[in-house]
């Protein structure tokens, strides 16, 4: 049957290998290929004198090894045959047979053959190659010519050749061949397929043969699933899964789109094993953020948190992610730090088009839009994030204290103090507005914008950008109950003290990003980004309750405005070398800072009196403002070099090499003011009054109340950490089934805290340090039993290490945990040992089915303790020992096997089984009711299920999401009381989308459904309560080009 080479068969036969007349067995070999109109067909079953030989794959491949002589090849379909093949064999034979259909159920498809005996029955052009000739290298990159994006796992035929290559992570492949002249062809399920007929490979120096394929086209049968490669798809980070040879989850732009979830924070949550805690923190198999790093693009970034190295997760907004890597299985161009994961943000890229849109939201919380909350009189600017000086430090206060002076009087103890008139001016100067009220609250509202452009140029060069720009502000009020226990008679737990607190707060969040690069060639890329995210909040809280031990009730007012930044900069580049083996150069240097800015923290105290009503505490504690800034900056370079080599046609290895270097230097500052009462005056005032009548000009005097400064002498401290890694690295694959990977990475940790007396310069500051240097191996293999199933192994050794004030001796108040906190210098190093094992099955390009068991064991792990006193001061200590271990099972699937009506409708659902236990040290302080427990913040199971339906046709997207965590410690009982549980959670979410007339796009999100309310238990008690509300969002964006 001669072919038609006007129809897509063209391309077939461009796959058709030209086998050498040497033969190595005496069976011959087939090698069948079958397509509908030019796409793979998978799942077509061959059989041979009625036994079944197998099924095609992916590709539409099937391989098998038949006896010489008549054999009648049968094709079937859903136990239907669709076409048979009569062929006559020969020993040692190798056969290309290539089965067209035109049209489903076509009894006379296209079809051609060639044979590695017969020259005759050849449909593309005959090659020669004598096999005396010089070896050559041979390399390529298979690049999709959408987007020029790589493709990965494409396979590669090179004519007399019996093995196939393929395509690495990079869409490289490289052998080497005797010089001549062959044929390569290259097929992949995802795109048509490509030949480059007759080339002449006979350069001793490099033969480098680029291909580029088009993405499959629509026209598909219903039982077949083609996807192109979009960066930032489902199918693109399942490639990216499929070709990690550690363990490893992905989380897609696409998916995070289908969940409604606006930041990193909430979107981490879906991925198997993770749990989100704070709103922040993830959790990455029951590990917190100690056991946890995030990197943005691959490099380390500092971090706002007054006391803490880990990067909430909260400040990223969705719109700049391209899509999220966790890395569950440690690899040694990681970090050595790492014991759950590593989160690794991928942001935007320069564009393959151009683009441009605008977006608005509105939002709406059941418990807080239209209802009352707190409110007081701030700055003008307030809206925008931005303080505009109605909290800064006046001027003649902040001059004053210049240059760590301390705002104290001056008397004979002390002459370096300042008048009483100076203290008046610098209290008067302060802002006197300290009421609270309420108000009826807004709605929360968005803007967003992004844009990119690409310029291709005469010169084959290409530049672009993109842009991104975020705005958001939202409200919540919350009413919660918070109570305390002590342990009574036996194990009975008493009521200590309760409080019920009224919050409001709003979360203003902006972004901007900005990325720019320019490709040189296909060997040459170099891009820049810039990034800044900015996340304030305004904060209101009366909380009213009693304490057993004062034996009446109070009420405590607070007004907080803080804000946090993150900004960075990023270069990189990528740089390929053909002439030296393709050997590949990545590079990056990131410079980031965050600051964290909260000025005029003001919180102040009423107490009860026996008549019933509430006046202003004489408490030392009565008032306070604080000042609290931070600085953290971080300077991170690296660069990673691979060197692929082949030997033979079934011996791949990538030898692999980088260093990084990471400096951190970290300034905290705190200054801290009350009014004292220092004479008659102060007695004067109607203490029921509200403090804005009472702490005001006329009763702030040096007979009344005076300002003086109260910072302690461990508020302030500097912090510098210094990391230098160098890994190496080896992976190996044989054929296509096999491959390993064994790294090893040497890291030099140096880590020093200086706390420092702000007001006495000549008393030596405090100063914790700690060094490392070591090494942590890496061990991963993979059988890809076909290209259906793999099997992973994971085996590597990482380190846990103090943070930075956990070292300091000196005592703290941690802003966070509203304690008291003294580090412990004799920490030391923790090691951790992990195992990892997964199996995946894929179904097609984006369906998969996932088990993973892992197990750690950890060697000297850092635990929070309480030591011993009333005072229950948190600290630090190195436990005996730990245990994690854990299965996840992942799925997604479509539901097009139940016909056309549900083709559109997929599910996918993960859920974590993971069980802790830690064993404290019975030598040391642990305070701890129980020595032996589950590491603190860790569920014992976690669930996400989604339903979804999704037609492109229609421009309609939806999704049913749901997520469950189990009961979780979220602090260590002492003194006899249990351990408080985090109660489980059930939360259900609903997103919709819907794109029409053209441009526009609608999307609705309702979040928290259930709106179940979130429990703490200590026992039976509660010791905390409350309800987040339902929260519903609209937006509108519109596409302008």
């Amino acid at each position: 049957m001669k072919p038609n080479r006007s129809k897509p068969l063209a391309l077939i036969c461009l796959m058709m290998l030209m086998m050498s007349s040497v033969v190595f067995a005496e069976d011959a070999k087939i090698n069948a290929f079958l397509f509908l109109k030019g796409q793979p067909l998978p799942e077509i079953v061959l059989r041979v004198d009625n036994q079944t030989i197998g099924s095609t794959n992916t590709m539409g491949q099937i391989t098998a090894n038949l006896a010489s002589g008549q054999q009648t090849l049968k094709f079937y379909s859903a136990n239907q045959a669709i076409y048979q093949h009569e062929l006559n064999l020969r020993e040692g034979e190798l056969v290309q047979l290539l089965i067209d259909f035109q049209v489903e159920g076509d009894e006379q498809p296209l079809v051609d053959f060639e044979s590695s005996v017969d020259p005759n029955t050849t449909t593309q052009e005959s090659v020669t190659v004598d096999k005396d000739t010089p070896l050559v290298p041979i390399s390529g990159v298979v690049t999709d010519t959408e987007n020029q994006r790589p493709v990965i796992g494409a396979k590669v035929y090179i004519s007399g050749q019996s093995e196939h290559l393929v395509t690495d992570n990079q869409g490289r492949f490289s052998t080497t061949l005797n010089a001549g002249t062959y044929n390569i062809s290259v097929l992949h399920a995802q795109f048509n397929s490509q030949i480059k007929n007759k080339l002449n490979l006979s350069n001793p120096e490099g033969n480098q043969v680029n291909i580029e394929l088009t993405p499959a086209g629509a026209e598909l049968p219903e039982f077949v699933v083609v996807e192109p490669f979009i960066e930032g798809s489902l199918a693109s980070v399942l490639e990216e899964r499929r070709a990690n040879n550690s363990v490893a989850n992905y989380l897609s732009m696409e998916q995070i789109s289908k969940s409604g979830d606006s930041d990193a924070a909430g979107a981490l949550k879906r991925v198997t094993g993770l749990t989100l805690v704070d709103g922040k923190f993830i959790f990455i198999r029951g590990l917190g953020e100690r056991y946890s790093s995030t990197l943005l693009n691959g490099a380390n970034l500092p971090s706002p948190d007054p006391t803490r190295r880990v990067v909430p997760l909260d400040l990223f907004p969705t719109s700049i992610i391209e899509s999220i890597e966790v890395q569950k299985g440690y690899a040694s161009h990681l970090p050595a730090e790492f014991g759950g994961g590593s989160v690794v943000l991928r942001t935007i890229n320069v564009p393959e088009e151009n683009f441009l849109n605008f977006g608005l939201s509105y939002g709406h919380n059941s418990q807080t839009t239209g209802k009352d909350g707190l409110t007081y009189q701030g700055g003008d600017d307030d809206w925008t994030g931005f303080d505009d000086g109605t909290r800064r430090m006046p001027r003649v206060l902040a001059e004053a204290i210049s240059g760590d002076t301390e705002l104290r009087p001056n008397n004979p103890f002390f002459e370096g103090g300042f008048s009483p008139e100076e203290l008046e001016v610098f209290g008067e100067a302060l802002n006197s507005n300290y009421d609270l009220r309420y108000t009826s609250i807004d709605p929360g509202m968005g803007f967003d914008a992004a844009g990119g452009m690409r310029f291709d140029l005469e010169s084959g060069q290409a530049l672009g950008f993109s842009a991104a720009l975020e705005y958001g502000s939202d409200f919540q009020t919350r009413s919660e109950l918070r109570r305390n226990y002590i342990v009574s008679s036996g194990s009975q737990l008493s009521l200590d003290s309760e409080e019920v607190s009224q919050t409001t707060s709003r979360d203003i969040n902006a972004s901007a990003f900005l990325t720019t690069g320019i490709e040189f060639n296909d060997q040459h890329q170099i891009a820049a980004n810039y990034m800044l995210l900015r996340s304030t909040q305004d904060f209101a809280e009366i909380a009213e309750g009693f304490n057993e031990d004062l034996g009446n009730s109070r009420r405590i007012y607070e007004l907080r405005w803080s804000e946090r930044d993150l900004t960075s900069l990023q270069v990189f580049g990528e740089h390929s070398y053909p002439v030296f083996s393709d050997l590949l150069l990545k590079w990056q240097y990131t410079d980031s800072e965050a600051t964290f800015d909260e000025p005029d923290n003001r919180i102040y105290r009423y107490d009860q009196r026996d008549e019933g009503d509430f006046v202003f505490s004489t408490r030392n504690d009565s008032n306070s403002r604080v000042f609290r800034t931070l600085a953290d900056q971080s300077r991170n370079i690296r660069y990673d070099l691979s060197l692929p080599l082949t030997f033979g046609n079934h011996h791949d290895f990538m030898f692999q090499f980088g260093q990084n270097w990471v400096n951190k230097d970290r300034n905290s500052d705190i200054r801290r003011f009350v009014f004292e009462d220092v004479g008659p005056l102060a007695s004067q005032v109607d203490r029921t009054d509200p403090l804005s009548q009472i702490l005001n000009p006329d009763f702030i005097d040096p007979s009344g109340y005076q300002l003086i400064e109260v910072t302690r002498a461990t508020d302030n401290y500097f912090a510098n950490l210094d990391i230098k890694g160098t890994y190496y690295g080896i992976d190996y694959a044989y054929k296509e089934n096999l491959r390993f990977t064994l790294g090893a990475r040497r890291e030099t940790f140096d880590q020093s805290v200086t706390t420092f007396r702000l007001f006495d310069p000549n008393e030596s500051p405090i100063t914790a340090s700690l060094y490392d240097d070591d090494w942590f191996p890496a061990f991963s293999s993979t059988w890809i039993m076909n290209d259906s199933h793999q099997f992973r192994f994971n085996y590597s050794q990482t380190a846990t290490r103090p943070d930075f004030k956990e070292l300091s001796p000196a005592q703290f108040k941690d802003p966070v945990l509203g304690r008291n906190v003294i580090g412990n210098p004799d920490l030391v190093v923790g090691k951790i040992t992990h195992y990892d094992i997964r199996w995946d099955k894929y179904f097609s390009p984006g369906e998969f089915v996932s088990l993973s068991l892992f197990y750690k064991e950890f060697e000297n792990p850092i635990e929070i303790t309480i030591l011993p006193g009333s005072s229950r001061i948190i600290s630090f200590d190195n436990a005996e020992a730990a245990e994690n271990a854990g299965i996840e099972l992942e799925v997604y699937k479509d539901f097009s096997f139940l016909g056309e009506r549900f083709a559109n409708f997929y599910a996918s659902a993960n859920y974590a089984y993971i069980d802790s236990e830690i064993q404290l040290s019975t030598d040391g302080p642990s305070g701890q009711t129980n020595n032996t427990r589950p590491l603190q913040g860790q569920s014992p199971y976690v669930v996400n299920v989604q339903l979804g339906y999704d037609n492109k046709d229609r421009g309609i997207s939806a999704s049913l999401l749901f997520n469950k965590f189990g009961e979780r410690i979220s602090e260590a009982g002492t003194s006899g009381r249990p351990d408080i549980y985090e109660q489980p959670f059930n939360q259900v979410d609903f997103v919709y989308t819907h794109a029409f007339a053209g441009r526009w796009k609608l999307s609705f999100k309702a979040k928290n459904l259930l709106d179940d309310e979130v429990v703490f238990l200590q026992g039976d008690e509660i010791t905390r309560g409350f309800s987040r509300g339902r929260s519903f969002g609209l937006g509108l964006s519109f596409d302008v080009f």
